[in-house]
């Protein structure tokens, strides 16, 4: 059993397992490489590390015969990385949306 440190931590792992079915269904496979985020040092951004980070999937993914890859972007530059790497975006969802049993916003603003 999985023990998390926050309730937050928690309701942002506990989308995993229906991502999971999504990818499964929608791309055949019965195993994909996962990631929950990127992110590039400050000192080092703006060259393109992100989109490489990401491309390299391309190469290790086949070297296990794995042939579908999928991250969860939770910022607007690694989302610029992903479309640069060629990811497509298949699911979305708002960090405001996740709630509480009574309504509270988990990630407020």
């Amino acid at each position: 059993l999985l023990q998390y440190k926050s309730e937050k931590c928690k309701i942002t792992f506990d989308i995993i397992p229906s991502a999971t079915k999504a990818v499964y269904e929608r791309y055949g496979v019965d195993k994909y490489l996962y990631a929950i985020g990127l992110s590039v040092d400050p000192d080092y951004r703006g060259y393109g590390l992100g989109k490489d980070i990401l491309k390299i999937r391309d190469l290790i993914g086949p070297m296990y015969g794995v042939s579908a890859t999928s991250t969860a972007f939770t910022s607007i530059m690694a989302q610029k990385s992903a479309a640069g790497a060629g990811f497509e975006e298949f699911s979305k969802k708002n960090f405001t949306d996740l709630v509480d049993k009574n309504g509270k916003e988990y990630f407020p603003g």
